[in-house]
């Protein structure tokens, strides 16, 4: 047995005992530790799977797979259409110069209306072009320059983004100077388009894929000489 002494009238506290309920603390702060280690890994992996493998949103949707491009970078399927795509142009204005500014304004499935602008503009030796699809707060934007002179020339071309959630963005630009400095960023293919545009979509049960085949069929890209590099930027980025 213990003994218990008194001093002052007060009993005190063995020092067995109060050694034991110090250990006792420790012991339970160590395993409290531990315990939220564990739980914080565990949250970490899990985030991790829901944000692997560059899939926007986290989670597949049903029916969805996963597929990897030619680097190796593993990407999801594009989302199906959810029912029929129908459009219809409600207005448009098409010119037979390629110096001067078309557009067609599609209306999708009776909910979206998208504006597709397109033409060139020269001034002064300088080559302005672009294509152009908007919608109130969202942008897909390919432009491109040509300039050139006795001797020299550069051309450049660019590919830009813009939704309600993010000011307007460059995904790719460049430059091509063979008189000087060539210049080229693009950003990796992560469905950038997919994702400013399905949002907008969503109502109507399709997606910009399935409305990107509908602008190749009504706008009449076989008079649009850099309609390839902008089919080429929309690929890539779908």
């Amino acid at each position: 047995t213990m003994a218990v002494t008194v001093i002052n009238g007060r009993r005190s506290i063995p020092r067995q005992r109060v050694h034991h309920a110090r250990r006792l603390a420790a012991l339970l702060l160590l395993a409290l530790v531990c315990w939220l280690s564990s739980a914080d890994s565990a949250y970490r992996r899990w985030f991790s799977l829901l944000t692997s493998n560059s899939l926007r949103g986290g989670f597949l949707l049903a029916g969805q797979t996963v597929a990897s491009d030619s680097r190796g970078r593993v990407h999801a399927a594009p989302v199906t259409s959810l029912r029929a795509l129908a459009t219809k142009v409600v207005a448009e204005k098409v010119n037979s110069s390629a110096y001067s500014k078309s557009f067609m304004t599609l209306e999708v499935n009776n909910a979206i209306r998208l504006n597709v602008t397109w033409g060139c503009n020269e001034e002064r030796g300088d080559l302005d072009c672009e294509f152009k699809v908007t919608a109130p707060g969202y942008l897909a934007l390919y432009s491109d320059h040509a300039a050139g002179g006795d001797g020299w020339s550069i051309t450049s071309k660019k590919f830009e983004l813009q939704s309600p959630h993010r000011k307007q963005f460059t995904v790719a630009h460049t430059i091509d100077n063979p008189c000087g400095d060539s210049s080229g960023a693009e950003a990796a293919p992560q469905g950038q388009i997919s994702e400013v545009f399905n949002e907008l979509l969503e109502p109507t049960g399709t997606t910009i894929g399935d409305v990107i085949e509908v602008i190749e069929k009504k706008i009449p890209v076989k008079d649009i000489k850099y309609w390839p590099q902008v089919q080429e930027y929309w690929r890539r980025y779908l």
